[in-house]
């Protein structure tokens, strides 16, 4: 309605960030606009936030996708930074190296604020916030509570705490007038989680009994239960089975197994998927039951799980709130933000994809938003003991391998094309390499042999480019010299369609007719007018590299 009265609108957008499936989002709505309304299309591909080899791991990662349109990235910043993936034998070592990179970039210069944690799921958190309380780091989690006191896994503490009661109650002691109120705090925030179909009034009878009558609750529940209809006192009568078993196995069983336990009885993680809205909250919600019952291994009965869960409590709280805090946040949570320094945790299979994901596709363009956050460093962190698996997502590009051979080529770029030799290139792999630059001066022609790669001459305001593989497109011919110099490729651009090869682009400083054979060789991905006013404070940088 809007733009009735010229017909005039427009959107912008990034089908690769597309990320809210769970909301009810789809592609197609994205991908079908421009036949909807027969719209013209304009590629925005310059990425001006990110670092080459962010840019390069990003672009292969996405490219893998099939709903699409096809697309790469072009690192308008050039190198620079840091881009790595860190392995870890353990949730608990990767927590800890984790804790150590954020004091690194803290002793580099970066405040608190500037660090993120990206995660897929809240309920990664529980390892790194003991990390990072460890550390005495301080942080935030936005949208969310610490671990500890996310409601979810406070009710299972309250289930124990109240069968505590249930138990003295039944021995005969009166509880104090703390205990009572607690008792009613816990009673209020359980006695319908799961849903029992008890209503309040008879909620609070049974809360009153125990608290005027001495009575137990196990004891109220079956006397309520002949009020009620017979599936609500099925209901309460598990409910009083229930706190009656959990009074004697919280003394004698280990925490981990006494909250597997008590999951089990309740049935606890399939009624928060099942009630928690979208399907992909209620998961996420049951993923953090199952995160704390693993983070509960090791740490004796449930007294002492409490006990250490009180210290970090305090310990948080010692440091007080925060302005300067490292910020803990889903990948979701991410999209439209930036960081100099980005760390994403738990690239394994489960997390990266998300095991109860139905798109596939979807989670992988989470890992590219979450790849595209970072300014200056960007790290990678996967466990690779036991039974974790890395990421399909980055074990399919060798991501490793990635990361590798842009660093290689970052040095080569560093240096003087003049000084590169064989040496440089590893010869235990044979692989393509390519790299075009305008030097507009009398350089001469430099050609040199990098494991199987041609390495370009350059020339009087010019460069020829041999070898084929770069990127989606290839180069046909070896061009020439000078100002006579071109690039039959049809592609020169960040990671674009995941070909053979590693290929990098620099104009600067060069001749308006060989920027002009420049801009043409790269089709649109470097413009002409660019390319013409490059100066050498100016450079543009286009990038692919793979193997």
């Amino acid at each position: 309605m809007l733009a009735a009265p010229h017909g005039n609108y427009m959107a912008i957008g990034d089908d690769d960030q597309t990320i809210y499936g769970f909301r009810g989002a789809r592609m197609a709505f994205f991908r079908g606009f421009a036949q909807r309304y027969g719209a013209a299309v304009y590629e925005m591909t310059d990425n001006f936030r990110c670092r080459a080899g962010h840019v390069v791991l990003a672009n292969r990662v996405i490219a893998q996708n099939r709903e699409r349109h096809p697309k790469a990235l072009v690192a308008a910043r050039g190198f620079g930074g840091a881009t790595a993936l860190r392995r870890a034998p353990d949730e608990p070592a990767m927590a800890r190296q984790l804790a150590e990179d954020v004091a690194a970039a803290r002793a580099a210069g970066h405040r608190y604020a500037e660090i993120a944690v990206l995660v897929r799921l809240n309920a990664q958190t529980p390892v790194l916030e003991q990390a990072l309380i460890a550390a005495r780091i301080p942080y935030r989690l936005a949208g969310d509570e610490p671990f500890f006191r996310r409601r979810e896994i406070d009710d299972l503490l309250k289930y124990a705490e109240l069968a505590g009661y249930d138990a003295a109650l039944r021995a005969g002691r009166r509880l104090s007038a703390e205990e009572g109120e607690r008792l009613t705090l816990c009673w209020r925030s359980v006695y319908n989680r799961p849903k029992r179909y008890l209503t309040r009034q008879l909620s609070q009878e049974c809360a009153d009994a125990a608290l005027r009558q001495g009575q137990p609750l196990s004891a109220s529940l079956i006397r309520v239960g002949e009020k009620v209809s017979e599936r609500t006192a099925a209901a309460l009568r598990e409910l009083a089975e229930l706190l009656i078993w959990l009074g004697g196995a919280q003394l004698r069983l280990p925490a981990e197994k006494l909250l597997s336990d008590l999951d089990a009885r309740l049935g606890y993680q399939g009624f928060l998927i099942e009630h928690s809205g979208f399907p992909e909250t209620g998961a996420g919600y049951a993923a953090n039951v199952a995160a704390f019952i693993q983070y509960a291994r090791g740490r004796g009965a449930l007294a002492e799980l409490r006990a250490h869960l009180a210290q970090l409590e305090a310990e948080r709280a010692d440091a007080g709130p925060r302005a300067d805090a490292v910020d803990i946040r889903t990948i979701h949570r991410a999209k439209g933000l930036e960081w100099p320094v980005v760390l994403v945790p738990h690239c394994n299979a489960g997390y990266i994809p998300f095991s109860g994901a139905d798109d596939i596709e979807e989670e992988r363009r989470l890992l590219y938003v979450s790849l595209t956050r970072a300014k200056e460093r960007l790290q990678l962190y996967a466990v690779s003991g036991g039974e974790s698996r890395p990421s399909l997502f980055l074990s399919a590009i060798d991501a490793e391998g990635l990361i590798a051979r842009a660093a290689e080529l970052e040095g080569l770029l560093a240096g003087d094309p003049a000084g590169w030799t064989a040496a440089q290139g590893p010869a235990r792999r044979p692989r393509r390499l390519a790299v075009v630059a305008h030097a507009g001066g009398d350089a001469g022609t430099v050609a040199g042999q990098v494991g199987e790669a041609v390495v370009a001459g350059v020339g009087r305001g010019g460069a020829h480019l041999g070898d084929e593989g770069l990127g989606g497109g290839h180069v046909g011919r070896r061009g020439g010299v000078g100002d006579e110099a071109r690039v039959d490729h049809q592609d020169l651009s960040a990671g674009a369609g995941g070909g053979d090869g590693v290929a990098a682009g620099v104009a600067h400083g060069c001749s308006s007719r060989s920027a002009a054979s420049w801009a043409r060789s790269t089709d649109g991905r470097l413009s002409q007018e660019r390319a013409s006013h490059a100066t050498p404070s100016r450079k543009a940088l286009a990038l692919s590299v793979s193997g």
